[in-house]
């Protein structure tokens, strides 16, 4: 076949991209009248020859709907949606909502269900608890007294289980707890289901939780804003970068930020797209956007939260999704989405090692000095401080501090045990506290020092220790950005 397209053709496809959006009374004509037809199940029965004959007829018919009828192609394009707090869901009639918020008052604590929506794809449940104390918030401080899962169980007896949980006080109040429940999806034709959670807030002390739920079909764009793809953004390139880095190391090659789908909200709008590069030795894994930021046209910063992406955005593995959420409308357009600093962790480990002595003490600090080679870095570990020991943590939770300095160009690093000795004197437990902290510059190079910690139940910090540094991250600066801004603002 030919694949020369005549002017026509092509005249044709230009006066088609330049069509109006699909207004929204199509869209819901359009969506309620393919529900209607799905659900009538009528059995004929056909030759061969006849059955394949209306089948090449059903895709010509299809493929003229896709070429002369825009208002159908943006119609489709507009199935998926965004629920603020729940996410991108799926529109159309497997798509539930619940109907009201639901309260379970227990042992003390309320637990409110506040949102909660069901796609195809997922069940989402935004919760929060209220009326405990942080010392009976035993997650809070160390290793869970019960590690029982949550579970989504349906009228129709099936289970959907806990697929991501995600907690956090309220900065305001840190007697609220709020909880983002992810689970499986529930049968497209279930409305009511019981949220089973065996352990609130993993505290062994309460036990035995159930609350009922009742789903409504999501029905319109009142309650789920409509997703609207972009066309495709094109970056702009990055300025010379600020911190000194080896010659053999630079930045992920066609590293760039770009836009893809916009939902738009009362009070603001949902950008969501993803950092990509090419170079394809570089999984997403080792890539951190280190510093990011929005700004309207005058440089003035613009409030935003990082949301859901979803289990609909790209995540391939040179890309890093994100969708960021924008409060309010009136600003000084266009809107630049900036990364003004990325850092990429490098290949390579040094090993160093290290004698606490007979019997360690939680807060003995000693400083080493110790210069450690890892690639084409030098790694100075400053100090060593024991961790543990505080009265909110469990019994028998101990590790290690260490302080390091290095090159601008080093971001962090990790340190572990080769070898930890576990001494379990009760039920052995996992890894818990600790964490990164970059230098006190910033973003703009770790000329100050950067921390790795961590503590480990039943962790024996005693004796000769042989320690792994890895993980080096090296900084590149930018910025790279995208400019945005809505048809009518």
């Amino acid at each position: 076949m030919s694949e020369n397209k005549s002017p026509e053709f092509e005249e044709r496809i230009h006066s088609l991209l330049a069509e109006p959006d699909a207004d929204a009374a199509f869209v819901s004509g359009l969506r309620s009248k393919l529900i209607e037809r799905n659900k009538v199940k009528t059995i004929h029965r056909f030759s061969p020859r006849l059955a394949w004959g209306i089948a090449i007829v059903l895709v010509l018919l299809i493929i003229g709907l896709l070429l002369f009828s825009p208002r159908a192609v943006e119609a489709m394009r507009r199935l998926l949606g965004y629920i603020p707090g729940v996410g991108y869901v799926e529109r159309g009639s497997t798509l539930r909502i619940l109907s009201a918020p639901v309260t379970l008052q227990k042992d003390g604590l309320t637990l409110t269900i506040k949102e909660g929506a069901a796609d195809s794809q997922r069940t989402v449940l935004l919760a929060q608890i209220e009326g405990f104390t942080q010392e009976r918030y035993q997650a809070q401080n160390g290793v869970p007294t019960c590690k029982d899962l949550p579970r989504l169980v349906s009228a129709d007896g099936s289970v959907q289980e806990t697929g991501e949980i995600d907690e956090h006080l309220d900065q305001q109040n840190d007697a609220i707890l709020f909880i983002r429940y992810e689970f499986l999806a529930m049968p497209a034709d279930q409305l009511d289901a019981a949220l089973e959670i065996p352990c609130p807030m993993w505290d062994e002390n309460y036990r035995d939780w159930k609350i009922p739920l009742h789903f409504q079909v999501a029905d319109g764009t009142h309650q789920v804003a409509p997703v609207i793809e972009l066309p495709t953004s094109l970056p702009t390139q990055p300025a010379p970068t600020g911190v000194s880095t080896p010659a053999a190391e630079s930045a992920p090659a066609g590293f760039s930020i770009i836009l893809k789908n916009v939902a738009e909200l009362k009070d603001g709008y949902v950008l969501s797209g993803g950092y990509q590069w090419s170079d394809t030795r570089i999984d997403r894994s080792a890539v951190v956007v280190s510093s990011s930021n929005i700004v309207d046209a005058q440089g003035q910063d613009v409030p935003y939260d990082e949301v859901d992406t979803g289990s609909s955005a790209d995540s391939g593995p040179q890309q890093i999704p994100f969708a960021y959420q924008i409060t309010g409308k009136k600003f000084a357009w266009p809107l630049h989405i900036i990364a003004i600093a990325i850092s990429v962790i490098q290949p390579g480990q040094g090993t160093f090692q290290f004698d606490a002595g007979p019997d360690p003490h939680a807060g003995q600090t000693w400083d080493v000095n110790i210069d450690v080679p890892v690639g084409r870095h030098i790694i100075h570990v400053q100090t060593i401080q024991v961790m543990g020991g505080s009265p909110k943590d469990p019994p028998n939770v101990l590790g290690f501090e260490f302080t390091m300095t290095s090159d601008p160009a080093v971001a962090s690093a990790l340190v572990r045990d080769m070898n930890p000795i576990i001494d379990c004197k009760s039920e052995c437990g996992g890894s818990g506290g600790g964490g990164q902290d970059f230098g006190v510059s910033g973003f703009d190079g770790a000329t100050g020092p950067f921390v790795d910690g961590w503590e480990s139940k039943d962790y024996s910090p005693a004796g000769l220790k042989t320690f792994v540094i890895s993980d080096v991250s090296i900084f590149f600066k930018g910025p790279w950005q995208v400019t945005w801004q809505p048809s009518s603002p």
